[in-house]
């Protein structure tokens, strides 16, 4: 049973009481080798969730904006899981002005350097993330018919759509702070990071955004994850619109012992004086992710 998929298991089970007893009660070692096949879930990892249900809440299509603001969101694509192992981690609002050696420059009091464009979180939950892109609609101005868009990446402990608090909306995202990175190319790029393994070989990988990235003709959004990150690119169109750049916001949501779960980081262009709307990612024709 190991070797079959999700799906040929779930109807495997319904062939009889003792298959389902076998598949679905009696061995959740089976869904623990599963999840660990199909995304990448460690094996020596623990959880107080049945095994069949967490990996049902990571593939069926569930996601941060499923369940809350349904109104404003318009399509989404999964970027992949990654591991935070250190509990800290870096939230990048533009992976293009990051080079790995100067991760240890000087940060301000806010823990932010804004010349590296990325915020440092501590007390991260040690374990395996999941990572989504979104695309929702503008909220950054009142004009009612702008049509602008924004990029969301999301990124959530893989336990956290479970779990009753964020069911019933106890844990909330909180925003950390904004800042505006200006546009030196038509390209709006995020990422997350383990922060204490942002040297390592593989997450160099994907801060070499040219070996991953679209050329500009394509608005399909790119997508990278390696162990310790993952990452997501989008091209920008109608750019020759004023803007001040592009404008990010980092929120962060805590669970009760005041661990980080999920981690929020939002783009979109700021809107310029001669411009009051918001452009969207993307080509028209492809608006759909």
């Amino acid at each position: 049973m190991e070797y079959l998929g999700s799906k040929s298991l779930i109807r495997l089970a319904l062939v009889s009481r003792t298959f389902y007893r076998l598949i679905m009660v009696e061995n959740s070692h089976l869904w623990k080798i599963i999840c660990q096949r199909d995304l990448k879930i460690p094996l020596d990892a623990s959880s107080k969730f049945e095994w069949h249900r967490l990996y049902a809440a990571a593939v069926d299509g569930s996601h941060t904006y499923k369940a809350r603001h349904s109104d404003q969101h318009i399509d989404w694509v999964r970027v992949g899981t990654f591991q935070i192992e250190s509990g800290e981690a870096l939230a990048l609002g533009d992976l293009s002005t990051l080079v790995p050696s100067q991760v240890d420059s000087e940060q301000n009091e806010d823990g932010k350097n804004d010349a590296l464009s990325r915020t440092m979180l501590s007390n991260v939950r040690i374990g395996s993330w999941i990572a989504d892109l979104h695309l929702v609609k503008c909220d950054i101005c009142d004009e009612p018919d702008c049509n602008g868009t924004m990029q969301v990446f999301d990124a959530r402990y893989w336990e956290l759509l479970l779990h009753d608090e964020y069911k019933t909306a106890v844990w909330n995202f909180e925003e950390l702070e904004e800042y505006i990175v200006p546009l030196s190319f038509d390209v709006a790029s995020v990422g997350i990071v383990d922060a204490q393994r942002l040297n390592c070989e593989n997450t160099r990988e994907i801060l070499k955004l040219k070996k991953w990235i679209y050329p500009t003709s394509i608005g399909y959004p790119a997508t990278a994850v390696q162990k310790y990150a993952a990452a997501a690119s989008t091209n920008i169109t109608d750019t020759e619109c004023a803007n001040e750049g592009l404008l990010v916001k980092v929120y962060s949501m805590k669970a009760r012992s005041g661990s980080i779960v999920a981690i929020r980081i939002t783009q979109c262009l700021a809107p310029g004086t001669a411009y009051p709307n918001n452009p969207r990612f993307g080509n028209d024709e492809e608006a759909n992710y």
